[in-house]
């Protein structure tokens, strides 16, 4: 368990020292995918939805800090939102026709769906950029 705390608060530290505007996108992230599922049982969500957005926080809050000790704050530190949040994307954009629930629902799914698919470009990019040979780190300013 420690060496998840640990990779969590690496890579929290790699996200501090980036722009401000990285840092506020990824406290609006974060912010964002703990809270819709909150949210999302609250207005009654369909168990399903509500159990597929949790698993994907549950998974990404662990995973993306992992592979971060892995690879380092590259343009691949994304990449775990990649494999989780292109099927789900997909799939709320598919549910959405059937979300005849309250509008706080509504907008709570969209805000998500929105807020992943944002994430999803950058991460799409940021992938083929590393492909394409860009593998130094990202914005991490020199120590010292």
């Amino acid at each position: 368990m420690s060496s998840v705390i640990d990779a969590v608060v690496n890579f929290l530290s790699d996200v501090f020292a980036q722009p401000v505007w990285v840092q506020l996108w990824a406290v609006w992230m974060v912010v964002v995918i703990v809270a819709a599922p909150v949210a999302m049982r609250k207005y009654g969500a369909a168990r399903r939805d509500h159990l597929l957005v949790a698993a994907s926080t549950v998974v990404l809050i662990v995973a993306v800090p992992l592979w971060h000790s892995q690879v380092g704050y590259v343009r691949l530190v994304g990449l775990p939102h990649i494999p989780v949040w292109t099927p789900l994307a997909v799939y709320l954009y598919w549910r959405r026709k059937h979300l005849s629930s309250p509008w706080q629902l509504r907008w709570v799914v969209y805000v998500f769906m929105v807020t992943i698919v944002v994430s999803l470009a950058f991460d799409y990019v940021d992938a083929v950029r590393y492909l394409l040979g860009e593998r130094a780190p990202v914005n991490v300013p020199a120590a010292g």
